[in-house]
């Protein structure tokens, strides 16, 4: 588990910089969170060769008992191998939805972003709407042009 707050999201970022990036903001806590997280696997399998990386975000209090190992949890059955990420506190949230979004509170969830290969936000998703991966892989497909016949 990585607890991060602003500087430390903008740094892990900055390794991913000349790529697409989704951020997802999510907690265990968030039904429609949870059920989405299957789709950032199949995203990075999808995209990752065409110079993209996901980012899962945790806004859960990582000072709870037992939550770093709900998280990880969560994020295996959802396939997800990677790092676990973690918004340090209410006061990390607030800033990060600022530095992404002057609308966006930090409170709604689930909140994610599209970040271009120029490191400025390219889409949100706030709430989870039902056709996400059709809106996103749209998106996706505008900032990486037609994929290559093999």
């Amino acid at each position: 588990m990585i607890i991060v707050d602003l500087d430390g999201l903008k740094k892990l970022m900055a390794q991913y910089q000349g790529k697409v990036v989704f951020i997802d903001f999510w907690a265990t806590w968030c039904g429609p969170c949870v059920k989405g997280l299957p789709d950032l696997a199949k995203m990075q399998e999808k995209y990752g060769a065409r110079g993209f990386q996901a980012i899962p975000v945790s806004f859960d209090d990582p000072k709870l008992p037992g939550i770093a190992g709900k998280m990880r949890q969560t994020l295996d059955q959802a396939g997800w191998r990677e790092k676990t990420i973690v918004a340090r506190d209410q006061e990390t949230r607030k800033a990060i939805a600022a530095w992404l979004d002057k609308e966006w509170k930090g409170e709604a969830l689930p909140a994610q972003y599209v970040i271009d290969r120029k490191g400025q936000a390219a889409y949100e998703l706030i709430g989870g709407p039902p056709d996400k991966m059709e809106r996103l892989e749209k998106v996706f497909e505008q900032l990486f042009g037609p994929a290559k016949a093999p």
